[in-house]
């Protein structure tokens, strides 16, 4: 039916004949010939060095020997003995040596062992081997036999295994069927006296063999143990890696007994005991014992036959173990010292030791009583090695160790802990925490096994409760919780060991002793302590009469303070235990205790330390002790405590962090309300007694002594005896003056006192500070002593503190009495003689402001009062702030006490006041300037500044009621402006609120007189500069700013003489802005500008322009657009008064616009453009003229200029009109462009009208003159290609696009590009055809203009750029099917054919492309043109100038192909398949995948008669198809994918349809033929024969993909059709496929050889007969 048609691979003919005349097979060649062949072939592969190869080889070998598993293994043998017979002749001679390179390379049997271990593994697993079959194991013994024999060779490894290894894993595997035959061979080389050394490899493998095997193995160990024992006495010391292999043997098979006897119920063979191996193992033993580690030097030989010792121990007979076991633990025991230096933790000794001792202890122990000495001396030593638990083999040695003991313990008790317990007097560390931690888990055991032996322990722990090591007092804590449990902890001696706990628990983290070389951290040895005695407190009751209430006394000790947490947690259980049983000992006595605790001294001690309740977590149990404790603090205290503690314990347990002064206060109002709910004078006294008497239980400053100081503050408010508070207030001022505690407590206390007597602390502060003063009258030596005036200042601070508190909290009616006195005694002279001294300056401050607060609160009771120094006060504080040396912070203090005595009466002066405000703004002013922008994020300003500009407002206003004048207005004015400009938003909104102030100030008492000025003359100058402000992005600023604007012009038109029914008139508009939280910008701008509009006057027009054109430049963006709306509205309204001024208006705006540019405000700039196109209404041309005269490009401002002029419909027409004057057509035909300098050159023009179109407002006009536009800007741009210049002339594509975009073709406009560099005509084209697609599909009505104008420059008059363009755009529109319009298609298509004989090769190109758009057309024209456009690309196919135009042909018929009637295409079918076919195999895969492409879009035709004639066509060329399918150039892998879909929908196969479908784009070669064959297509299937034939020839081809490909499409092709006799492939083509694949064998790709190799076997199988 198909004749079968060869296909020639492009690198030669046919090769067929080769292979079928090939050496290796024959067409009379026998099944097992060709077998066998194979498998020597397979077997020469596998001598190679790639892995991957070999491993290919070795899978094939293994489907071939499951066919013949005798042959294979067989050839093996044979070929093994082959190269091993060559290597002997290998040996270098005089005259021949061998090259370095080949012993680098594997040796041929090497390989050869690699690979039979797959094949092996396979052939087990698939049981291809028959364990009865005599040839099978005669084979088998000889291949074991070489293995054994290669396995005890010198070889280096092969793909990253040993040879042995190798030779190891096939006997291994062998041995699950065959293990007598491989015992058989391994003990032949495992026989002593046998004239040569045992080879560790044969022990290694007898090991495996145990491991892999072990109840296979059992039946053998007998005569291997028993040779072994023989053995071991042959080997030398100098053989390590024999003595290695035997130790690791004898671990192996002791194991594999072991495991056989534990499960011997269930094994063929039960007489089987451990006594069978005595005298084996007793050999064994002593040999490696007595011989073996004597002779052995390095370490880890000595730890392998330790461990084989280990193993070996529970087979040693009873008389061996009774007769030698003494030695041989004594022997043990030595090598500890000997080997400890080298063998680390001396694991493997610890187990041959304890083995042995448990065999003899569960024998006869008696005769270790005479050893047991060094023993426990070893084993301590042992055990006083720390394990480290990152290395496992420590911790093992250790716990085996602990073993030993246990095992020791159960023997000799008695001497053991006699012997442990006598270390404990040792005065090394390492040796008394080795005898704890024994001891530790002896105690363990039961009570009853331990007996007396625990009181022994008792007694001598009680002696070692004095340790100081940390380490010690650990592991001592530890035995403490042991000891609790077995009930020992009773007593004074219990107590002692309570006490010892409670000491470990008060470590704390800074404690530096430190002692021992263990590093214990203090913070884990407390927690761990703490733990402990809550442990004892809660689960042992026998503990509690030893911790109830003896703990108490551990309060009051100044050691145990970090102890208190875990003291009254544990207190706090036993009282709350006993309080709920009402236990008879709940009540203490405390008389009973050493240390004479009182209830007032707890009570105090725990408020104390309850203060910072969150250290150590103490708060809450302290507070639980207390609520529970409290009968025994005071009985009256039961209910008040039982009401606020928990309300207090609740705050804790439910916050992580603590409010510090809100705790304090609660605490402070517990004491108070306890004292008075105590009510004794007596029980007050004491309290402030038992408060001084523990401050030293506290650090100086620390948080728990300022409370305690505060608390006696709080008592003494509660006492009435005088000289008890004054002796306190001396000695907290004493303690005060000596350091012992701060200044700010101090204060506080003198404070807290003076609410209950105020007239005490002031005598006693007058005395002190009378003292103090009194030191001046030894002036000279005085000051020649530094240290006595620094005390001095210090202590004269302090007193001032003092004051300033006690005037915080005196009573109102004693404050009046004493203030003038506090003023002249104190602060007035100390603010005149300190300024000097910043501390002594900053008391006074606070304290005069202090004072002046509280004068104010008294004045509301008693107005009639006045400060007698109030305008000294006054005057010093004012020099204060004149003083540049003093700090800020100092000024900031100064500022606020002047805020407040300036409230006070009397008014001050005139003279004063001009100084202050001076002073004032100095301060306030600087302190802005230094605030920094993190802190205003954060709001910290806020906090800082505002008290101190509500101060200085109050100042201002105060200084303004006195003086109210315009010019006093207008200085504070200047001094704000600068600040109204600043970035920093906090300096604007200041100097704005300051400056409403002033202006309400000034406005609200402006009375305009007889002789008043006629106008306010700063009025212009300051509107224009609020205006920015006006529109400030600050809500605050904004709205201050308004009220400014409104004040202003009330201002002004008060001094100008209007009304007040007409200035409200004027300001209604404002009225709207001037409130709401919302205000738009938009809005106030219009509002300001109505105002300005109306009442500005016009001899101020210029100047109020001038300043708001000078600040369209602001800080502020919007500010600045604000300002911007408010000019414009001017100009429009007003601008007629401007006309003389416009053009230097116009340059000044033109250079405000670029300083908007710099600082990127284009949306302002805009804004400025539309005041000018207001200007260019009145004179159009000589605006667009000065423009023109702008450099090229244009800049950003003139474009925004443009844009404008644009938009105004009436305007842009007369200026589109002007440009398009300027871009005739006769400046496009002058090919030399002038220089771009006249106003109207081209490009310029171009530019211009860019911008113009960018603003969508001239659709109309470029609708009517489109054609001119378009092909104008065309020509223009082509006229750039290849200049120097060239990238100025993509000003002329911008035009173009925006062109499109004013005729609303957006999408038009988008298609083209922006940034493109016009180099050559290729590019333009590329641009030009995508314009034309996009064209074509959103704006098809524009090209029939686009046409007309453009054809008549595709003649040869006009330069090849034009030719280029013109014929581009006409081949893109009949590509894009010319918006459906048949008619146009036609009549270009008549225009390129003339084209396709033009003299420029770009021109025919374009034309052989315009012409395939043939299919765009009616079906008359279709059918009129169809055959000439089709000879024309044909034509094309045979052009021999240009590739590209050949390619262009070949990708056109495959368009038109898919269009064309069917009575075209079966005229030139033949013709065009004939043509097409060299291309396939073309050197260029462009070419290739087109032609491919073709022999696709043929199949549409393969239908009825030209169905069979198709199938012909595609058989020819299916195999090179198919190969190139992984092609690594993608287009002709897709077509290749293309036409296999094809064929497959013209077999009308499915299956292999869906699955072409579903490849995207990386093919997998061998799942697409897997497909192919699954498909089971009966065309396909009788195409197999022919694919065979036809590819035979590409196992020659040169490129490896190829090869590699045929290799894997003819062997699945073989292995689906030698299934069936009737799709069976003739014998001689196999034959054929299988000889070249053997030569491929040998190949020089990898890819290629390795796809042989693995697919060979698979060929082989599947062509075999059964």
């Amino acid at each position: 039916m198909m004749a079968p048609v060869v296909a020639a691979d492009h690198e030669g003919e046919h090769q067929t004949d080769q292979c079928e005349a090939g050496e290796i097979i024959s067409d009379d060649m026998t099944e097992d010939l060709r077998m066998k062949n194979v498998i020597i072939s397979l077997l020469q592969t596998a001598i190679t060095t790639e892995e991957d190869v070999g491993k290919s080889a070795a899978n094939s070998l293994s489907l071939v020997g499951h066919l013949r598993p005798l042959m294979a293994l067989t050839e093996w043998q044979g070929a093994f003995s082959t190269e091993k017979e060559k290597l002997k002749h290998l040996v270098p001679t005089k005259k021949k040596t061998i090259d370095p390179s080949d012993l680098q390379k594997p040796q041929p049997t090497v390989c050869l062992i690699s690979c039979l271990a797959p094949v092996m593994e396979y052939l087990t697993e698939k049981r291809s081997l028959d364990a009865g079959d005599v040839r099978h194991r005669a084979v088998l013994g000889q291949i074991m036999s070489s293995l054994v024999e290669e396995m005890t060779k010198d070889h280096k490894e092969i793909r990253g295994k040993s040879v042995q290894s190798v030779c190891q894993e096939i006997l291994v595997n062998l041995a699950g069927c065959y293990m007598d035959k491989v015992m058989d061979v391994l003990l032949v080389h495992f026989q002593p006296h046998s004239g040569s050394t045992i080879h560790p490899a044969v022990v290694n493998t007898l090991a495996s063999l145990a491991s892999s095997h072990p109840h296979g193995s059992v039946p053998f160990s007998k005569a291997i143990l028993s040779t072994t024992a023989h053995l071991l006495k042959e080997v030398k010391s100098n053989e390590a890696d024999l003595r290695f292999s035997f130790t690791g043997a004898i671990a192996k098979f002791s194991e594999a007994i072991l495991d056989y006897l534990a499960n011997i119920d269930e094994m063929p063979d039960s007489t089987v005991t451990i006594e069978h191996y005595n005298m084996d193992a007793n050999i064994i033993y002593e040999t490696l014992f007595m011989t073996w580690l004597p002779q052995s030097k390095d370490n880890s030989i000595r730890a392998k036959i330790l461990e084989a010792m280990a193993a070996m121990t529970p087979f040693l007979s009873n008389a061996l173990v009774l007769e030698k076991g003494s030695q041989f633990i004594t022997s043990l025991v030595s090598l500890y010292k000997k080997f400890s230096s080298t063998l680390g933790p001396n694991l493997e000794i610890t187990l041959c030791l304890s083995q042995l001792l448990d065999v003899i202890s569960s024998s006869d122990s008696v005769f270790l009583d005479s050893i047991l000495d060094p023993i426990l001396n070893v084993m301590f030593q042992q055990a006083c090695i720390s394990p480290d638990y990152s290395v496992p083999k420590t911790v093992k040695n250790h716990y085996e160790i602990l073993r030993c003991y246990d095992i020791i313990m159960k023997v000799f008790p008695e001497k053991l802990v006699h012997v442990l317990l006598t270390k404990l007097d040792s005065s090394e560390e390492k040796t008394k925490i080795g005898s704890l931690v024994i001891l530790k888990h002896l105690l363990h055991l039961s009570t009853e096994v331990l007996g007396e032996r625990l009181t022994d322990i008792f007694e001598k722990l009680s002696l070692k409760l004095n340790e100081t090591n940390r380490a010690v007092q650990k592991v001592i804590a530890q035995i403490i919780v042991l000891l609790g449990h077995h009930g020992c902890l009773t007593g004074n001696k219990g107590r002692t060991f309570v006490e010892f706990i409670v000491q470990l628990c008060a470590v704390k983290e800074d404690d530096g002793s430190k002692s021992g070389s263990e590093n214990v951290q203090k913070e884990t040895l407390s927690e761990m302590s703490s733990n402990i005695l809550q442990l004892l407190t809660t689960s042992i009751p026998s503990v509690e009469p030893v911790l109830w209430p003896h703990l108490l006394e551990y309060i009051m000790q100044k050691d145990s303070t970090f102890a208190i947490p875990a003291i009254t947690r544990s207190l706090a259980f036993i009282a709350n235990k006993k309080q709920e049983t009402n236990s008879a000992d709940y009540i203490i006595d405390y008389g009973d205790f050493q240390h004479s605790p009182t209830p007032n001294c707890l009570f105090v001690r725990l408020l104390v330390l309850a203060s910072v309740p969150l250290e150590g977590g103490r708060g809450i149990h302290i507070l639980k002790f207390l609520h529970r404790f409290s009968t025994n603090i005071n009985r009256h205290l039961v209910d008040l405590w039982d009401a606020r503690i928990p309300l207090l314990t609740h705050y804790l347990e439910q916050n992580e962090s603590v409010d510090s002064d809100q705790w304090q206060n609660w605490l402070f109002a517990l004491l108070h309300d306890s004292l008075e709910q105590i009510g004794m004078e007596e029980w007050n006294c004491q309290m402030v007694t038992t408060f001084v008497d523990q401050f030293k239980f506290y650090e100086n400053h620390s948080k728990e002594k300022s409370f305690s100081i505060r608390c006696v503050a709080h008592v003494l408010t509660l006492v009435a005896n005088r000289q008890v508070v004054q002796d306190h207030l001396d000695l907290l001022f004493n303690e005060c003056i000596e350091g012992s505690i701060t200044d700010i407590d101090c204060s506080v206390a003198f404070g807290l006192t003076s609410s209950r007597h105020l007239e005490l602390v002031l005598n006693k502060l007058e005395t002190i500070y009378n003292n103090q003063v009194q030191k001046k009258t030894n002036l000279f030596a005085f000051l020649k002593d530094k240290f006595n005036e620094e005390k001095k200042q210090r202590n004269v601070s302090l007193i001032i503190q003092c004051i300033g508190k006690a005037v915080e909290n005196a009573p109102f009616k004693e404050l009046e009495m004493c203030a003038d006195g506090i003023t002249k005694k104190f602060l007035s002279p100390c603010l005149f003689n300190y300024k000097d001294c910043a501390p002594i300056l900053e008391a006074v401050l606070k304290s005069i402001s202090v004072l002046a607060e509280a004068l104010k609160n008294l004045m509301a009771e008693n107005p009639e009062f006045s400060l007698a120094h109030q305008e000294e006060l006054l005057h010093s504080t004012i020099s204060i702030l004149q003083e540049k040396s003093i700090p800020i912070h100092l000024k900031q203090l100064a500022l606020d006490t002047l805020t407040n005595l300036i409230q006070l009466p009397p008014n001050i002066s005139q003279l004063t006041r001009c100084s202050l405000l001076k002073a004032c703004f100095t301060t306030i002013f600087t302190k802005v300037s230094d605030i920094s922008q993190a802190e205003l994020e954060i709001g910290k300003s806020d906090n800082q500044l505002k008290p101190m500009v509500d101060k200085l407002n109050i100042l201002i206003q105060e200084l303004l009621r006195q003086d109210m004048e315009q010019s006093t207005v207008d200085e504070i004015f200047t001094m704000l402006e600068p600040l109204l400009k600043l970035d920093q938003e906090l300096s604007r909104k200041v100097a704005t609120e300051i400056l409403l102030e002033t202006l309400s100030t000034f406005s609200n008492n402006i009375r305009i007189g007889i002789n008043s000025a006629n106008n306010f003359a700063p009025g212009p100058y300051m509107i224009g500069a609020m205006v920015p402000r006006c529109h400030d992005p600050s809500e605050d600023i904004q709205k201050a700013s308004i009220q400014c604007f409104h004040l202003l012009i009330r201002i002004s038109s008060l001094f100008e003489g209007n009304s007040e029914d007409a200035i409200d008139i004027t300001m209604n508009c404002m009225k709207n802005i001037g409130s709401g939280e919302d205000i738009e910008k938009n809005a106030i701008s219009k509002s300001l500008s109505k105002v300005l509009i109306e009442r500005t006057q016009h001899h101020n027009l210029l100047a109020l322009m001038d300043s708001l054109a000078e600040l369209v430049v602001d800080s502020q963006e919007c500010s600045a657009r604000g300002t911007i709306r408010v000019f414009n509205d001017i100009v429009v309204n007003r601008g007629q008064e401007l006309f003389q001024n416009i053009p230097a208006i116009v340059t000044k705006l033109h250079e405000k616009m670029l300083s908007m540019q710099v600082e990127d405000a284009p949306d302002l700039q805009q804004i400025v453009a539309e005041s000018i196109h207001q200007l260019a209404i009145h004179s159009v041309r000589g605006v667009i003229t000065s423009l023109l005269q702008l450099e090229f490009p244009v800049d950003s401002c003139a474009r925004i200029i443009w844009i404008s002029l644009a938009n105004d419909t009436e305007l842009s027409g007369d200026v589109l009109n002007i440009l398009l004057d300027a871009l005739s057509m006769e400046n496009l035909k002058d090919s030399s462009e002038k220089k771009d300098s006249a106003p109207g050159s081209s490009l310029r023009v171009a530019a211009a009208m860019n911008v113009m179109f960018e603003t969508r407002k001239l659709e109309d006009i470029c609708r009517e003159e489109f054609s001119r536009i378009f092909s104008s800007l065309m020509m223009l741009l082509s006229k750039g290609i290849g200049k120097d210049s060239s990238s100025e002339y993509l000003v002329t594509l911008d035009a173009i696009r925006n062109l499109f975009s004013s005729v609303n073709c957006v999408v038009v406009a988008s298609s083209i590009p922006k940034d493109v560099d016009l180099t050559d005509l290729t590019q333009l084209c590329s641009i030009l055809t995508r314009l034309i697609s996009s064209i074509s599909q959103h704006a098809p009505s524009h090209l029939q203009a686009i046409v007309g104008g453009l054809s008549p420059f595709t003649s040869g008059e006009v330069p090849e750029c034009m030719r280029v363009a013109s014929s581009a755009v006409l081949a893109a529109i009949v590509t894009e099917k010319a918006g459906s319009d048949s008619f146009l298609i036609a009549s270009i298509i008549q225009t390129l054919l003339i084209c396709t004989s033009d003299t420029s090769v770009k021109v025919r190109q374009l034309a052989l492309e315009g012409i395939q758009g043939l299919h765009g057309c009616t079906e008359e024209d279709v059918d009129k043109n169809a055959t000439i456009v089709l000879a024309a690309l044909i034509h094309g196919i045979e052009d021999e100038q240009s590739p590209e135009v050949t390619l262009i042909a070949l990708q056109g018929l495959n368009k038109l192909l898919m269009n064309v009637s069917s009575i075209h295409v079966y005229l030139i079918t033949a013709s065009l398949a004939l043509k097409v076919r060299p291309f396939i195999e073309s050197s260029s895969d462009e070419h290739r995948a087109a032609a491919i492409t073709i022999y696709a879009a043929l199949a549409k035709f393969a239908e009825g008669d030209h169905r069979s004639t198709y199938l012909d066509y595609a058989q020819s060329i299916l195999v090179p198809v198919l190969l190139h399918v992984t092609s690594d150039h993608q287009p002709t892998r897709q077509a290749c994918l293309e036409a296999l879909k094809a064929v497959a929908e013209v077999i009308d196969n499915q299956h292999l349809t869906t699955y072409l479908t579903s490849i995207s784009s990386h093919v997998v070669f061998e799942k697409l033929v897997e497909n192919i064959i699954n498909a089971k297509s009966d065309i396909l299937i009788e195409m197999y024969a022919t694919m065979v034939g036809n590819g035979i020839s590409y196992y020659k081809s040169q490129n490896p993909m190829m090869r590699k490909n045929i290799t894997s499409l003819l062997s699945q092709i073989l292995c689906f059709t030698q299934d069936s006799d009737n799709y069976r492939v003739d014998e001689a083509l196999v034959n054929s496929v299988i000889t070249c694949m053997v030569e491929l064998l040998t190949d020089p790709d990898l890819d290629v050889r390795k796809t042989s190799a693995g697919d060979l076997g698979m060929v082989m199988v599947c062509t075999s007969k059964p």
